[in-house]
């Protein structure tokens, strides 16, 4: 169980700030909490495609 939430803010300057952020939990979520790998590597790369794609927009 986990939930994935996207965020995107308009700044000052009219550019914008995406964030995201991912919770993952339950009941058993303990008994396998160490065998999920990080996403960490795959956040960055989806961040950097999405910056990639709406600056060519």
């Amino acid at each position: 169980m986990g939930t994935r939430v996207y965020k995107l803010t308009e700044t000052n300057d009219g550019r914008c700030l995406f964030e995201m952020s991912e919770k993952i939990g339950g009941p058993i979520f303990p008994l396998f909490a160490n065998k999920i790998p990080s996403f960490d590597a795959s956040f960055t790369t989806f961040a950097a495609d999405l910056k990639s794609a709406a600056e060519k927009a």
